[in-house]
């Protein structure tokens, strides 16, 4: 812009690309600076940029330019208040990157909690089940041998409960019981909440929440179990969403394990 141009053309030039800042130029030397701040207080906008900016003073037809501070101060000045406006750019150019960088990595995750269990049958564990006259015993066996913390409980094939690691510790190791006779109706979860084959993985979640449990069964449309939702399959999930950068972070001292001496 020149000392010329009008406050709504700096105005105008403003909103269309999106800046606060504009350098006064004249013949080709910078000789001031006009904010936006500047065109606020400005009311009207057919005054010239060369009254409300930091360039010099207009001279009137027939007259000679006189300034008390020198042509080359005014270059000066303006040079270092553009090369302030390049650093604030970059610095906001920065912060746009830093933000789309997490808005992308929140979207990734919320793709993921929106995929149907249909899709993830072929990552998720399979059910395993056992009838409920089965013993205690041999489903505490089951769960020592696979490894798992929980085993499903069906009658005629459909699902009527499930017997979690918990249940071991409160129901059982907690009390006399006779584990070669008592059936695992006796000490299940009774009616356990579950998601069907087309529910979004993000119910799995609410479900864990909401009954402070780290499983879910999913059965099909017979309330047959298909497969079991852990909370470890969600963060498994939720991880391969985020992008490399974010997760390969560079180690820090805070968190780091400190070393123990062999045979410790």
């Amino acid at each position: 812009m020149t000392p010329r141009d009008s406050v709504e053309e700096a105005v105008q030039l403003m909103r269309t690309q999106a800046i606060r800042r504009l350098p006064v130029v004249e013949g080709g030397q910078p000789v001031g600076i006009v904010s936006l701040g500047d065109l606020a207080v400005e009311r009207d906008p057919d005054s010239a940029l060369g009254e409300i900016s930091g360039a010099p003073p207009m001279p009137n037809r027939g007259q000679t330019r006189t300034t008390d501070t020198p042509e080359v101060s005014f270059a000066h000045e303006g040079e270092e208040q553009m090369e302030e406006m390049r650093e604030e750019t970059q610095a906001e150019e920065q912060q746009i990157g830093q933000e789309r960088a997490h808005s992308e990595a929140r979207l990734g995750s919320l793709a993921v909690l929106q995929r149907r269990m249909r899709e993830l049958l072929p990552t998720l564990p399979p059910a395993v089940a056992l009838g409920h006259q089965a013993p205690v015993r041999e489903a505490i066996e089951v769960m020592r041998q696979k490894q798992l913390s929980c085993v499903l409980v069906v009658a005629h094939g459909q699902l009527v409960g499930v017997f979690t690691e918990r249940d071991v510790v409160t129901k059982v190791a907690a009390t006399p019981l006779d584990v070669d006779h008592v059936p695992l109706r006796d000490v299940m979860q009774p009616d356990p909440e579950c998601l069907q084959l087309d529910d979004e993985l993000v119910y799995a979640l609410h479900q864990m929440l909401r009954g402070a449990s780290r499983h879910v069964p999913v059965v099909d449309d017979q309330r047959r179990p298909t497969a079991l939702v852990s909370l470890q399959a969600i963060l498994d999930e939720l991880v391969a969403a985020f992008p490399p950068e974010l997760l390969n972070l560079p180690p820090s001292p805070a968190h780091a394990i400190a070393p123990t001496p062999e045979g410790a």
